[in-house]
């Protein structure tokens, strides 16, 4: 995330599409960069599978369990960070693995080696109940004047609401 946001900073691209929580502040000065809400996502915070091979939820766990993180550059990792409760493991403990990627962490909740809040748009399919966060999902640009192209898609999308 960190690496894209500079991409865009700098006029490397046009748009960084991401999450967004509205509490957590993305480090794009804001008379600079402007957005559009896309979609809706929520992190959930999963723990491995059930006898069934369904996704494990577990609120205020008190036993030891592994956590599995984000690295400081991930978008997600800011805004749980800023938004986890301490019985989700956010700040209070060190995560046993980081990765940029929620993509990277499934494979090692579906393996049980511990818990990792995880965009429910990667684990629909698999989630029937859990707490969890909502996302906004945007679509950030600059400022700037734009293409022929990225305005005409950009102003489609905003023409949506």
């Amino acid at each position: 995330m960190a690496a894209c946001e500079q991409m865009l900073l700098h006029g490397q691209a046009q748009f960084l599409l991401c999450h967004r929580h509205p509490a957590v502040e993305v480090p794009l000065p804001r008379d600079d960069f402007q957005f559009l809400v896309v979609g809706h996502d929520r992190l959930i915070a999963l723990t491995g599978v059930d006898e069934q091979g369904q996704p494990r939820w577990r609120p205020g766990h008190g036993g030891e369990i592994s956590y599995l993180g984000y690295s400081p550059d991930s978008g997600i990792g800011r805004i749980v960070e800023s938004l986890a409760s301490p019985q989700h493991a956010r700040s209070t403990r060190r995560p046993v693995l980081t990765s940029h990627l929620a993509a990277a962490l499934l494979p090692m909740v579906r393996s049980g080696d511990g818990l990792a809040w995880l965009p429910r748009s990667l684990v629909q399919a698999e989630m029937e109940a859990g707490q969890d966060i909502p996302l906004e999902i945007c679509l950030f640009r600059s400022v700037a004047p734009l293409s022929g192209a990225a305005d005409a898609f950009w102003q489609v999308l905003q023409s949506r609401g």
